[in-house]
């Protein structure tokens, strides 16, 4: 149960991150593009995005309270071990979040009250701010995958399998090479010599140094905020797409241009997630390739079906992924019976991983699609491709969670690979009937808030909304006037 709030927690915190980083991002992008073309409609989307990311960051901050609390509550092992190369980038984080809460609210509170040059100065700070928190979560999560030290233990060109190893420093300079289970043995017999090791291998590094040395720090970071903005941009799409078909013929104009901003902004998003996606590919092929055993499916003996047994679609693949990962067609993918069982991720993660990525695909073609209607016949999309839209918010969430499943799964069976098991970092014992019933109550409370968010993002495009925003104009346009009188009166 304990694992199961921890994850949900997580969980939930990453959806409600996304649209925090994301809506910020593109609205920010939109009142630069605004000012710059002279854009009225792209300020009105500005504007109405950045009163629903408010309430998301709001909802986002209490779901990182219930993310945080579960990680000091539920797995006592693992902050004990790591905590000398996690505090880092956590301690950061807080300060990252710091400037978030400033200049967010400072950007969403300023419009008409400031000049446009500061007011996206205020968003570029404010998207600054959530950019390195998402830094940080990030790349503290990415020392579980590749801890400090880790090293290649796999040849494509013959297929040689080693089980994992590791390059510990010494206090006194010199680098010892451990293997997993000698690792295992020195923390089970003398976990203060393992201490000291690992103190040394960070002070050498630099405890900041060891977080963005690690390998798939940087390409883990960009994949999850370009992650972040798709999710955003496709759930917009689908918000826009309900909505267009519901007002007045004379407001279709503003759904129309922020469509087509959109799509322009998805296909690009799409295109450089997929090129950081082959470099991460190549990390996980060097440094995880029990990981991508499990992705590939090889296993011989299982008894499943992967996607290398169906006829054409499979040889390409295979052949396209070993190109991509090792840079010839001709090297061998790690076989999963080769790996020990301690080693071995779920295989399931094969058909999580190849879901994605068929539905991530699927998604991009239909951005093309899209496009050549909107751009190239110069028309609103027929009413089948507009009902396909509708589901984009759930089927881009389905991508994003099972990009997470694929990597969080394909570490299992350890929470730091090779070094600390899942049992060992987690919580053991009895829970209390206290604790049960706080987290029951929290549980509802951050259910409220999400079910307020999905409310509320319905609003986002309707006519309430943009008259609330003419109206607020209207507002401000009478207090200019009226001060601009007194001070005439004065003179």
């Amino acid at each position: 149960m304990l694992r199961a709030f921890s994850e949900f927690g997580i969980t939930v915190h990453w959806i409600i991150l996304q649209y925090s980083i994301g809506i910020w991002t593109i609205a920010v992008t939109l009142e630069i593009l605004a000012r710059v073309k002279k854009q009225e409609n792209y300020l009105k989307m500005a504007r109405s995005l950045s009163k629903v990311a408010i309430i998301i960051f709001a909802v986002g901050a209490a779901t990182g309270t219930m993310a945080e609390f579960g990680l000091l509550l539920f797995w006592p092992g693992f902050l004990e071990l790591v905590g000398i190369f996690f505090f880092a980038p956590l301690y950061i984080e807080v300060f990252a979040f710091f400037a978030e809460v400033i200049f967010v609210y400072l950007y969403h509170y300023t419009w008409k009250k400031v000049g446009p040059k500061f007011h996206i100065f205020l968003g570029v700070m404010a998207v600054g701010g959530l950019i390195l928190s998402g830094l940080m979560i990030v790349s503290a999560n990415t020392l579980m995958s590749f801890p400090p030290g880790i090293q290649e233990t796999y040849n494509p060109t013959t297929g040689e399998y080693q089980s994992p190893s590791y390059i510990y420093t010494a206090p006194n300079g010199t680098e010892i090479p451990l293997n997993s289970t000698q690792i295992q043995n020195m923390i089970e017999s003398d976990p203060e010599q393992y201490n000291e090791l690992l103190e040394a291998t960070v002070m050498k590094e630099g405890v900041i140094g060891i977080v963005f040395k690690t390998p798939g720090a940087i390409t883990s970071f960009m994949h999850a905020i370009v992650a972040a903005i798709l999710t955003s941009i496709f759930t917009l799409i689908g918000v826009y797409a309900h909505r267009i078909k519901r007002v007045k013929e004379e407001k279709k104009e503003y759904y129309r241009d922020g469509m087509k901003i959109l799509v322009i902004l998805g296909i690009i998003y799409s295109t450089i997630q997929g090129i950081i996606g082959h470099f991460m590919a190549d990390e996980v092929a060097r440094f995880n390739p029990e990981k991508l055993a499990a992705m590939e499916g090889t296993c011989t003996v299982c008894g499943i079906i992967t996607i290398s047994d169906i006829p054409i679609l499979g040889p390409i693949t295979e052949a396209t992924v070993k190109f991509l990962a090792y840079g010839s067609i001709d090297a061998f993918f790690p076989s999963y019976m080769d790996i020990p069982e301690e080693y071995r991720p779920p295989l399931i993660i094969h058909y999580i991983y190849y879901t994605k990525i068929g539905m991530m695909m699927s998604l991009f073609a239909s951005l093309l699609l899209i496009a050549y209607f909107l751009f190239y016949k110069k028309q609103d999309t027929p009413e089948w491709v507009r009902k396909g839209m509708l589901g984009y918010p759930v089927s881009i969430q389905v991508v994003s969670i099972f990009g997470w499943m694929t990597r969080e799964i394909g570490r299992k069976p350890w929470t730091i690979f090779g070094v600390l098991t899942v049992e060992d970092a987690a919580r053991d014992g009895p829970v209390s009937t206290g604790i049960i019933i706080l987290l029951t109550v929290y549980i509802l409370v951050i259910s409220f808030g999400l079910w307020f968010i999905v409310w509320f993002l319905n609003r986002l495009s309707s006519d309430e909304l943009l008259d609330e925003i003419e109206e607020e104009d209207m507002k401000i346009a009478d207090t200019e006037k009226s001060d601009k009188s007194i001070e005439e009166e004065n003179t």
